[in-house]
């Protein structure tokens, strides 16, 4: 508010603001209301027709379950065993079942059939695969109720299939010759209800049976509550609802099929009435918010043309407040009193600055330059001549192989210090890699061995500097260090036809596989250190690599503990950058 009550812009800006968005905001309000109703009216309309081809098509349904089992009476062989009240023989009971199976046959949903016999037998079968037969051994079969369609559930209590009781009559006696239950999958009115749901692919499907349509059959979508109100449902066939706490509307088709009530009842989301009017809303905000845009654009080019030069040399005022560099250019090319004024105001800052800065700066120079006369002492040039001096010292005392090993620390040194070259070719890091094994060499007294296998046309490579010495560390440090015994390393370099491979492998104590997926981690993450016991350099030198080459690199490691480690570079060919040093390793 107190920047506001500062400053002129900001008001103009609050003004003009107010007068288009409160405006605004009650003709959104306004034709979002309208939208959303008439969107509404159209879905209502839309899902009355759909609700009665559903009711149809679900009655149909029901009738090709109860039409299955009437081919009997095209079987009169099995009509005579099925009156038989003497006890089958195995091959009557055979082909019984076929005739179950031929049921199944009539309709895909029907997977399973039992036969209460004259007989007082009970002649079963289950008409489905392995996955659908263990399925089917979890439902909850219901004892007969009398009525001629039950539901069936699994072990979530879910309705899950139907049962549909027929008793099937002998002509011309109309005796019952056999009583069977008809077990039904769902997978019919799962094809209903998307037929039903149409474009609304996330409504949901509901079907009820029994008296009063109590009993849910089916549902699209497991739901634990569904909140309507049933008299207004009943009243109007439509209702707003909650299904699990989501809002939206609910549609109802009732039908009665041989004295069985069917409901069908589909849940619409709210957001399919919302979302199309909030569209059209945000059109409207959309041309209104340009509108706004526009205007505001307008309000500062006038508002900059006379004012920007005071805001210029206010900001400055406050620059030099908390940085002290008394520099200001003049952007005007105005005649009036404010051009005038933002002239003088530059003019006593570039004196301002030459009075009392010059000084200043003068002493800020004088102290650098004695800053790097200091860093001039400890210069990695004047190291590298001292050990190059003791070298030469040790050899006249006969000490020739300490004189070897001070060269070899000297050149390690200059080239590891050296920090004109981030690349370098691939002769040259080999090269550093020599002295560096070299030195181990002595240090680990016969326990080490290292190979060093290099093509011939590898030598100018261009390579990260400092990629090689790590991998080789690492295998020493954390492989080799870890065992007793003999330790073998290898370094080889080879070009193929799309590719060159750089692999160091080791024969020490080896890397877990999470350290490999940590390692990996931390390289998807673009992270240069890794809190690993294996992988501080090793990281470093993949993220360079990466940055250098691009999508042509790639890396593996494979471990197998106690046998062999190897740590893999993989260079995909491209137009390298030239280089004057020979290709030779």
């Amino acid at each position: 508010m107190e920047k506001i009550r500062n400053s002129l812009f900001s008001k103009l800006i609050l003004l003009v603001m107010l007068v288009i968005i409160l405006p605004s905001i009650v003709s959104n309000v306004i034709a979002y209301r309208q939208n959303y109703y008439m969107i509404q009216q159209q879905i209502i309309d839309w899902n009355e027709n759909r609700m009665e081809i559903g009711m149809e098509q679900a009655k149909g349904k029901i009738r090709q379950i109860e039409q299955a089992p009437l081919n009997l009476y095209e079987h009169p062989d099995v009509v005579r065993i099925l009156s038989l009240q003497t006890p089958f023989t195995d091959m009557e009971r055979y082909v019984i079942r076929n005739y179950g199976k031929s049921v199944s046959d009539r309709n895909s949903s029907v997977f399973r059939v039992v036969m209460y016999c004259q007989n007082g037998e009970i002649i079963e079968g289950i008409y489905a695969d392995d996955h659908n037969r263990k399925r089917i051994g979890q439902y909850q079969d219901p004892e007969p109720n009398g009525e001629m369609f039950q539901v069936g559930k699994d072990e979530a209590k879910k309705p899950a299939f139907l049962i549909y009781h027929a008793d099937l009559q002998n002509v011309p006696a109309y005796d019952t010759i056999v009583s069977m239950r008809i077990y039904v999958d769902n997978k019919e009115m799962q094809d209903l209800a998307e037929t039903l749901c149409g474009q609304y692919k996330d409504s949901a499907v509901m079907a009820y049976l029994g008296e009063g349509g109590k009993e849910l059959a089916y549902t699209s979508v497991p739901f634990l509550e569904a909140d309507y109100d049933e008299k207004a449902l009943l009243d109007h066939q439509y209702a707003k609802g909650r299904l699990d706490g989501a809002e939206g509307m609910f549609f109802l088709k009732r039908d009665f099929y041989k004295g069985t009530e069917i409901r069908l009842l589909m849940f619409v989301h709210d957001h399919w009435f919302a979302d199309p009017a909030k569209r059209v809303v945000l059109g409207a905000i959309a041309v209104q918010g340009c509108l706004l845009a526009v205007s505001v654009l307008f309000l500062f080019l006038v508002f900059n043309l006379f004012i920007s030069p005071v805001r210029r040399m206010l900001h400055n005022m406050k620059m030099v407040k908390q940085k002290p560099e008394f520099v200001y250019k003049s952007e005007t090319n105005r005649k009036d009193e404010l051009g005038m004024l933002e002239n003088q105001y530059a003019e006593m800052m570039t004196s301002l600055d030459e009075l009392i800065n010059k000084n200043y700066r003068y002493q800020l120079e004088v102290t650098r330059s004695r800053f790097h006369m200091l860093q001039a002492q400890i210069n990695p040039h004047f190291l590298y001549n001292m050990l190059q001096y003791i070298s030469t010292t040790a050899l006249k005392g006969h000490c020739p192989e300490v004189s070897r090993q001070l060269t070899q620390l000297g050149e390690l040194f200059q080239y590891t210090m050296n920090t004109g070259d981030d690349v370098v070719t691939l002769k040259k890091e080999l090269r550093h890699l020599e002295n560096y094994i070299a030195l181990q060499e002595g240090r680990f007294a016969g326990r080490l061995h290292f190979i060093i296998h290099c093509s011939e046309k590898t030598g100018s490579l261009l390579i990260p500097k400092m990629i090689l010495q790590p991998p080789v560390e690492n295998s020493i440090k954390h492989g080799i260090d870890q065992k007793d015994g003999m330790g073998n390393i290898m370094i080889s370099i080879v070009e193929k036809a799309e590719q060159y491979l750089i692999r160091v492998i080791d024969n020490g104590a080896g890397m877990r596989a999470e350290q490999i997926q940590k390692l990996k981690e931390d390289y998807d993450n673009y992270g240069f250190l890794s809190n690993s016991d294996h992988g501080i350099g090793l990281l470093n030198v993949l993220q360079r690599c990466s940055i250098y080459y691009g999508e042509r690199f790639r890396w593996e490691i494979r471990s197998i503990p106690e046998v062999e480690t190897m740590v893999e570079l993989v260079v995909l060919k491209g137009k390298e950058r030239e280089h004057h040093e020979s290709d030779n390793c």
